[in-house]
């Protein structure tokens, strides 16, 4: 198996020295001391960052990825993923002139948004927008109070302007 070199995070089952997961693109487990590793990440989102052994319970897992938080309760056979909670990671942020400012924030596998600054009941999920596939914003300050600018990179190097 193949481990991206952002990841690579090993984890032994605390109840268990002959159970291991590995954090990659994908999640791996052995239960052979590492002998041989099978992928245990089936229905659910990739890019894995860490991984959590109930050391009450090994049925009991935890994996965090790019998509969230997964549990599992049956040793990574079945997972529930738990999506009722903002969870964001962002390659680089940026924001524009408006009042109140917005910010603007390229994903990790997930697009370009945008948002308020604040707003009167704070600021929510369906607050965001969806801007395209970029990556790295950075806001023009040259266009302060006139109109809201940002420039984009996408993750091809494509760079373009956004007014609002």
């Amino acid at each position: 198996f193949a481990v991206a070199l952002s990841a690579g995070l090993f984890t032994v089952d605390p109840n268990d020295i002959d159970t291991i997961y590995v954090c990659g693109i994908q999640l791996w487990r052995s239960q052979n001391g590492g002998k041989r590793f099978r992928q245990c990440n089936r229905g659910i989102h990739v890019d894995f960052h860490d991984i959590w052994v109930n050391p009450m319970d090994s049925d009991h897992v935890v994996a965090l990825c790019d998509g969230g938080v997964n549990m599992s309760f049956d040793g990574t056979n079945t997972w529930e993923v738990y999506d009722n909670f903002c969870a964001a990671q962002f390659y680089h942020v940026a924001v524009d002139q408006s009042l109140p400012y917005n910010v603007y924030g390229g994903l990790q596998d997930n697009g370009s948004w945008v948002g308020p600054s604040r707003g009167a009941a704070g600021v929510r999920n369906r607050d965001w927008s969806s801007v395209g596939s970029f990556r790295l914003p950075a806001s023009d300050v040259r266009g302060a109070f006139l109109e809201a600018v940002a420039w984009v990179e996408s993750a091809d190097h494509e760079i373009s302007r956004m007014a609002s």
